[in-house]
């Protein structure tokens, strides 16, 4: 236990490599800006240098800026893309496999093992965050300029565009806050990938070796809580890194993660985790489902169907991200969102026979009625989560 728990194992290289690719756009992006003293700017360079040298001056790294340059012409591609879909010349569902080719297919052809955390990190999001341009700035009366777009796309966290916030410049506190969320966020990032996931390492080989089955059963919940808060650390980290770069720039934006782990039921649960794609799937998946007149006539049995085909999408670009990875449609992520779904469905259906029942019930069986919604409730969220372990392993 001691050996694979020893500082030389723990992952502090992926921890900075993730720092550094962060940062990196907010950088260029400052450099660039007309806004700002040369000394600030100047600042903020040499700062992202010092953090590089850290990580290390080596391919990675070059792979990492490089790949940069070619999401920065990426971008202006979008800014082209959104002109045409503007102007009717191209649809939705042909920007969004635009989207997806230039920001995934092709960076997964191209690129080796070692600049795959690029591809995982910033492809993926920028090809919804490129469609939500692209069908949202069409909609406005004046189009945005390039210098807006680079700013959505490659700085801003947030995945739907008209959620992108407001610059406020009567708050001359915010940068210092932004700072102190910045260096959070690093921090989540540090703890999770060095720190909680090689215990989660360490508990899987446990569970893999021969022991009772209460103690393999409770090794497999600890290795999956384990799992899953290395994700929440990592992913909640990267968003308060980046949130923290947007006050520093005057702009604040909303949160995403807000504390899944104390969610009351399913839907609590994924209000709190990951809202930028939450909102994402409601706008462009539940709400055009939900909408369709064949859905709209069945009434809650519909809204059930959208509820469970957005669950279906969320697999299936899920299946995006581990095709950048492997070049391989494993087809994991759409059983296992498809399994989430179906358990989320099942604790509304039960939900509601509990609750109905509650309100017909006698008051002394009222206390066991509402023990058993908090057990189904918190059922599903648990199995939502070792579901998700599931898909991260």
């Amino acid at each position: 236990m001691d050996e694979l728990l020893s500082p030389a194992t723990l992952a502090w290289r992926p921890a900075l490599a993730v720092i550094v690719l962060r940062t990196l756009p907010f950088v260029v992006f400052v450099a660039l800006s007309k806004r700002g003293r040369l000394v600030s700017k100047l600042a903020v360079v040499a700062a992202w240098f010092a953090l590089a040298a850290c990580r290390g001056f080596d391919t990675d790294l070059l792979w990492m800026t490089g790949c940069l340059g070619y999401y920065l012409l990426c971008s202006t591609l979008v800014f082209g893309l959104e002109r045409a879909f503007r102007n009717g010349h191209v649809s939705a569902g042909a920007a969004f496999t635009v989207c997806a080719f230039v920001f995934v297919v092709v960076p997964g052809l191209v690129l080796p093992h070692a600049g795959e955390i690029l591809v995982l990190t910033l492809g993926w999001e920028l090809i919804f965050s490129a469609y939500s341009y692209c069908r949202e700035a069409s909609r406005e009366r004046v189009q945005p300029q390039l210098r807006d777009c680079w700013h959505f796309l490659l700085v801003n966290p947030v995945l739907v565009y008209p959620d992108r916030g407001e610059p406020r410049q009567n708050e001359p506190d915010l940068p210092r806050w932004g700072l102190m969320r910045a260096a959070v966020g690093a921090l989540g990032i540090a703890l999770g990938t060095a720190v909680i996931l090689p215990v989660a390492g360490a508990l899987g080989l446990f569970r893999a070796a021969p022991a009772e089955p209460g103690a393999a059963l409770l090794l497999f919940v600890l290795a999956g809580a384990a799992r899953f808060m290395a994700a929440y650390f990592v992913q909640a980290g990267d968003v308060n890194l980046r949130i923290g770069l947007m006050r520093c720039l005057g702009h604040p934006v909303a949160d995403s993660f807000n504390y899944p782990f104390l969610a009351r039921s399913p839907t609590d649960f994924w209000r709190r985790w990951n809202a930028y794609m939450l909102n994402w799937l409601k706008r462009y998946v539940y709400l055009p489902l939900a909408r369709t007149p064949s859905l709209r006539r069945r009434g809650a049995l519909g809204l059930a169907l959208a509820l469970g085909g957005t669950f279906l999408g969320s697999g299936l670009v899920h299946e995006l991200h581990a095709y950048a990875r492997s070049l391989i449609w494993l087809g994991q992520f759409t059983l296992q969102f498809s399994a989430i779904g179906a358990a989320t469905l099942a604790w509304f259906a039960l939900d509601h026979g509990l609750k109905r029942a509650l309100q017909r019930a006698e008051a002394r069986t009222r206390s066991l009625l509402r023990a058993l919604r908090v057990v189904s409730a918190q059922g599903a969220i648990l199995w939502g989560m070792l579901s998700l372990q599931f898909v991260w392993s």
